[in-house]
């Protein structure tokens, strides 16, 4: 690894001991020494650019797609590891994958008690689900495009709604959704 403030700190070199992995830093100025990190990275954007390409989202959700890439990338199962998944070779737990559903579905998600305006108030609104987080969901309302965080929600996993703004402008929006290939 490089000797990049990420990889270079207390903490890092604690998770890494945990783990039994061996933590070399490679000399300044010698990217070829950085070709696990750099594949490691590559996967993930690769996950993160399908889940991308394939939605109704615009680009400044990038960042919510990769996260969501990258926790899939963790609890995945890998043959070379005896089919366990770095999330479990690195605390020893399994993961909790029954929370993991599609990817930009609608949903619809409860409101907390101070967001609500008044006593008969809405008590839910509609979303866009964009990942996961420990034990809740990030979901994207519709109404002000803000991200909240929920672990009360209803799913409708056959329905992919999309924001009345257009995604982008580039040639990737011409490529197909693969909501068009999930129909029944």
């Amino acid at each position: 690894m490089d000797g990049g403030a990420e990889f270079v700190n207390q903490n890092f070199k604690d998770l890494a001991n945990r783990c039994g992995v061996t933590h070399n830093v490679a000399p300044p100025y010698t990217p070829k020494h950085n070709g696990f990190t750099k594949r490691a990275n590559r996967m993930i954007l690769d996950k993160a650019r399908c889940l991308f390409l394939n939605s109704n989202l615009p680009n400044k959700y990038f960042a919510e797609e990769v996260s969501t890439a990258t926790f899939l990338n963790d609890v995945i199962p890998i043959p070379p590891r005896n089919n366990y998944s770095p999330y479990y070779l690195c605390l020893k737990i399994s993961p909790k994958i029954k929370k993991i559903r599609s990817f930009e579905c609608k949903v619809i998600f409860k409101i907390s008690k101070n967001r609500k305006n008044w006593k008969l108030g809405q008590v839910s609104e509609t979303g866009i689900l964009l990942g996961f987080e420990n034990e809740s969901y990030h979901i994207l309302k519709i109404r002000d495009k803000k991200v909240y965080s929920s672990r009360h929600l209803v799913l409708f996993e056959n329905e992919f709604p999309s924001l009345s703004e257009n995604k982008k402008s580039d040639s990737s929006s011409s490529y197909p959704s693969w909501n068009k290939f999930n129909k029944d």
